[in-house]
């Protein structure tokens, strides 16, 4: 009865809740989804990740002449969703105001919340059904009662309308399915094993992923949601966007990828899907990028990053759908932090116009640093919840498809310099190198944070100047930092200069990086340019009256990065390096906020910088695909291996070769060059040219040098 509790639960907690007084139901509602929340957690906690079946099963009789089972069970796809539902719930309703109509509210968010936890857990199709239709009946009375706007009724209205539509398309794809399996069960992984026909299947497919389509949504089933967005309240938004937007995405995951494994008939959708979703990523953006109002500008950019996750998942290979899953997670926790703070904003200043609203984060800093790491996050910046996500979901882009997990099993056929994980039946390539031992002991675990100890200590030198900018007071700040910074390149100049001449260096973290020579000279070199530009940087910044402590934090953090870059062996942690080392840049660039030339050097290197960063990934991602790793001296053996002849990793390095010469302004892709460094202050704009141009050039050469020349070379 555990997974029954965690949607019984809330229904009932729902039911008594909308009967309280508004100040005890918010409570009471908090309560109830707090001990939901601890229910799930107790479900993960005791979830075998090697156990590869549903978990924690359940199955009664409900109208077993029709072979229709109560069965519920979870697995690894519906596992972190359920915790995802539990979490936002909870926070959903301590963000609740108190006001005459609490009740009602709290008691439907609960309601809404039960629906979609019975999702998540239901493996009997007519049971999700069920459950499918259980949790829109909540969310189209939220819109109608507590909307917001001048008309809630028509958006849910209009979502109830776009609803339906899916729903009833659903049900004559459920009925479909049992009559062309032969009347045997609505077992999802017994349907998994009894496909019908590739006609059936092109019909059955169709019906079942225009209803997902239309939940997700894709374009052009989307335009229920603006107004749906619009209208919820804040709250709502928590779990409308966070996890019900999730729904749809996981019924193409859990139904119509496994059960219709070859839908062609007159078509193949399995290609239509995608078309659909680039379409929603294209469209979402461009009308993004159009809104005034903050909400709506989250609201399409949620549409944009849904379509990522929707081509992960008709990826068709291990990478992309396990991609899809956690990118799904980390989606829902970016949009709920993002609808939360534009609500927060939105009550204090009373606009969501996004034009009326600047000079806030001089008014508001907490509230701008908090915004800046989500928006970060939302961006995929490495180092942040949705990096992970994004980048399995792009490299199985260029990975091949694997046919379908858990379904049949088909194996794509292996170039003779591609290993083979013989422990997939899908024949998916693995991140880790072949023959990687798993095994991490203690003793790994020191010597590898030894090979990039000037790195570790940096980063930690570089946190204590945070911690010293939040607490000290204003007047003290710049000179600590700046002390913090010195001490920190020095310390960290010192542990390079003594690993060059006392220690052997080698690879580190499964070969991701190195302390050899290189990577020390490199070291040395940066931090020797940080202490300097601290110390050139104090006197100019105190007299041009610019926060001397958030410069000093932002140096540390582009030489981490520099660091980062020059020890990286693998594409993964090169990436990592030179994105943390362009985002600093970029702040540092529009460091004079009050100076419109700052301001536009700023916004020229964002945008060139954004199409540099999308030539390297994508350029990554055709590496990978094409050597079936991410190690840069496996890269070279392959490449060897074919006799550099293999199309998609030189297409792949020419595509890298160009992000990296957008990166350090090679001709002809410097244009962006002198802005940032003329109309920039004077330290970032020496630091900018002479710090970190020039190192990052050997750096980024290096890089591409590795994958040309043999393994030990660099």
């Amino acid at each position: 009865m555990t997974l029954t509790s965690l949607w019984l639960m809330p229904l009932i907690g729902g039911t008594l809740v909308a009967f309280l007084p508004p100040r005890l139901a918010k409570w009471m509602g908090a309560l109830v989804a707090a001990v939901a929340l601890l229910i799930a957690g107790f479900v993960a906690f005791n979830f075998a990740p090697d156990y590869h079946s549903y978990q924690f099963t359940e199955k009664l009789a409900w109208i077993p002449q029709f072979s229709i089972f109560y069965r519920l069970g979870i697995d690894g796809i519906s596992l972190w969703l359920l915790i995802l539902n539990a979490f936002l719930t909870l926070i959903a309703v301590l963000a609740t105001p108190v006001t005459k109509r609490t009740a009602g509210f709290v008691g439907l968010m609960l309601a809404m919340s039960a629906g979609l936890a019975g999702v998540f857990m239901a493996t009997d199709l007519v049971l999700f059904y069920v459950f499918w239709e259980a949790m829109l009946i909540p969310a189209y009375f939220l819109l109608w009662l507590h909307g917001e706007g001048t008309r809630p009724g028509y958006a849910a209205l209009k979502f109830v309308l776009y609803t339906l539509a899916g729903s009833l398309l659903m049900l004559v794809g459920v009925i479909g399915e049992y009559i062309v399996t032969g009347h045997q069960t609505f077992d999802l992984a017994q349907l998994a094993k009894l496909p019908p026909s590739p006609s059936a299947q092109f019909a059955l497919f169709f019906v079942f992923a225009l209803a997902f389509a239309i939940k997700t949504p894709l374009f052009p089933f989307h335009s229920w949601l603006p107004d749906a967005y619009n209208a919820a309240p804040t709250p709502m938004l928590i779990t409308f966007a966070g996890v019900m937007g999730k729904a749809g995405a996981y019924g193409f995951l859990r139904i119509a990828v496994p059960l219709f494994p070859q839908p062609v008939d007159w078509w193949e959708w399995r290609w239509v899907i995608p078309v659909l979703a680039v379409a929603a990523i294209i469209y979402g953006a461009l009308m993004a990028l159009a809104q005034s109002d903050m909400k709506m500008l989250v609201s399409y950019s949620s549409v944009s990053h849904m379509g990522f996750i929707v081509l992960g998942i008709f990826a068709f290979n291990i990478q992309g759908q396990q991609g899809a899953v956690i990118q799904m997670v980390n989606h829902g926790i970016i949009i709920a932090a993002l609808f939360l703070i534009v609500g927060w904003i939105a009550d204090r200043v009373g606009t969501r116009d996004r034009s009326a609203m600047a000079g806030l984060a001089l008014r508001m800093p907490v509230m701008a640093g908090v915004f800046a790491v989500v928006t970060f996050a939302a961006l995929g910046l490495p180092g942040l919840n949705s990096f992970v996500g994004e980048f399995l979901r792009r490299t199985a882009d260029r990975a091949g498809p694997a046919d379908r997990p858990d379904v049949r099993h088909r194996a794509r056929p292996q170039r003779p310099d591609q290993p083979h994980d013989v422990d997939r039946p899908d024949g998916a390539v693995p991140l880790m190198p072949a023959g990687t031992d798993l095994n991490y002991s203690w003793a790994q675990a020191l010597s590898d944070l030894g090979q990039i100890s000037p790195i570790v200590a940096l980063v930690g030198f570089f946190l204590l100047a945070i911690v010293t900018d939040l607490v000290l007071p204003r007047a003290r700040r710049g000179g600590a930092v700046a002390m913090v910074a010195v001490v920190g390149f020095a310390y960290s100049l010192g542990t390079a200069g003594y690993r060059w001449v006392y220690a052997t260096g080698d690879y580190a973290y499964h070969r991701f990086a190195t302390g050899d020579n290189f990577a020390l000279f490199f070291e040395v070199l940066f931090a020797s340019l940080g202490i300097l530009t601290v110390a050139l940087s104090h006197t100019y910044l105190k007299r041009r009256g610019l926060l001397e402590s958030e410069f000093h934090i932002l140096v540390m953090a582009a030489v981490i990065g520099m660091m980062v870059l020059g020890s990286a062996t693998s594409l993964v942690t090169v990436f990592l390096g030179l994105e943390l080392l362009s985002i600093s840049l970029y702040i540092m660039c529009g460091y004079a906020r009050t100076d419109f030339r700052s301001q536009e050097a700023a916004a020229k290197y964002l945008l060139v910088g954004g199409f540099a960063s999308a030539f390297v990934l994508y350029g990554m991602a055709l590496i990978y695909g094409g050597a079936g790793t991410t190690v840069i001296p496996e890269i070279a053996q392959r490449l060897g291996a074919s006799a550099g002849t293999n199309p998609l990793i030189l297409l792949g390095i020419l595509m890298m070769g160009v992000g990296f010469a957008f990166k350090v302004s090679a001709a002809p892709f410097h244009s962006r060059n002198g802005r940032p460094c003329s109309h920039s202050s004077l330290p970032p704009a020496w630091w900018s040219a002479t710090c970190w141009r020039s190192p990052r050039r050997a750096s980024s050469g290096c890089s591409l040098t590795r994958v040309w020349r043999r393994p030990d070379t660099c």
